[in-house]
C-alpha cells in the first residue's frame, strides 16, 4: 500500500502530540529519525547506541541492519540535523550511554517495532491528522522534504538506501501532481 506523506506541519503537530517522561522522551526521539532521516521502522528499532556518533560535527547514525542485508544491502551512514540532535540529546540524558539497543525499554530490551505501530495512531488522531498515518509514512515524508528542498533523486535514493532508482521513483511518483497544478494555473496570456 503506497504511503501518502506527511505535510511538515503534519509532522511537527505529531512529534508535537508525543508526551514526556521515559516513553514519550524515547519515542519523539524515535520518531524524529525516522521522519527526518528516512528510516524503516525495523532499520530504528535496530539501531544500537554505538550507531550513533556524537564526537564531532556533525552527528551521526550508521544503519547496520538495512532491509536487504541478507541479499547484500550495504549499511548506510546518515547526518542528524539540529533539531533531531535536541531530540536525541534529551533522550540520551534519560536513557544513559549504556551499550545496548538506542531505543529501549525501561527494562532495557529493544522497542518493539508494533509499539509504534500503535502508538502513531494515537499521536496521529491527537494531532488531528484525519488520515491513516503509520511509520512508514515518515519514511515517505522523509523523501518528500528532500524533494521539496530541490535534493536530486540520487541523493534522496542513497538516503533512503534504495538498490533501485526506480524505487525511490514510486515514493515520489505523486509529486508532480501539485507541480502541475501550479504551473498550468499560473500560466499567463
Amino acid at each position: 500500500m503506497a504511503s501518502e506523506p506527511l505535510t511538515k506541519e503534519e509532522a511537527k503537530r505529531l512529534l508535537d502530540a508525543v508526551g514526556w517522561g521515559f516513553a514519550g522522551t524515547r519515542d519523539r526521539a524515535y520518531l524524529a529519525i525516522l521522519y527526518r532521516c528516512g528510516l524503516r521502522n525495523n532499520e530504528c528499532r535496530m539501531l544500537d547506541i554505538e550507531d550513533l556518533k556524537m564526537d564531532g560535527e556533525p552527528w551521526t547514525l550508521r544503519v547496520r541492519h538495512p532491509k536487504g542485508v541478507d541479499r547484500g544491502a550495504p549499511p548506510r551512514e546518515l547526518g542528524i540535523d539540529a533539531g533531531t540532535r535536541e531530540y536525541l540529546q534529551l533522550w540520551l540524558r534519560v536513557r544513559g550511554n549504556a551499550a545496548g539497543p538506542l531505543f529501549a525499554t525501561s527494562t532495557g530490551r529493544r522497542v518493539d517495532t508494533s509499539h509504534f505501530r500503535r502508538k502513531i495512531k494515537v499521536l496521529a488522531k491527537s494531532a488531528g491528522i484525519i488520515r491513516r498515518v503509520h511509520p512508514h509514512a515518515l519514511r515517505h515524508t522523509f523523501a518528500r522534504t528532500l524533494h521539496d528542498e530541490g535534493v536530486s533523486v540520487r541523493l534522496i535514493q542513497l538516503g533512503l538506501g534504495h538498490a533501485r532508482l526506480n524505487t525511490t521513483a514510486t515514493y515520489l511518483q505523486s509529486l508532480g501532481d501539485k507541480e502541475v497544478i501550479d504551473l498550468t494555473s499560473e500560466r499567463e496570456w
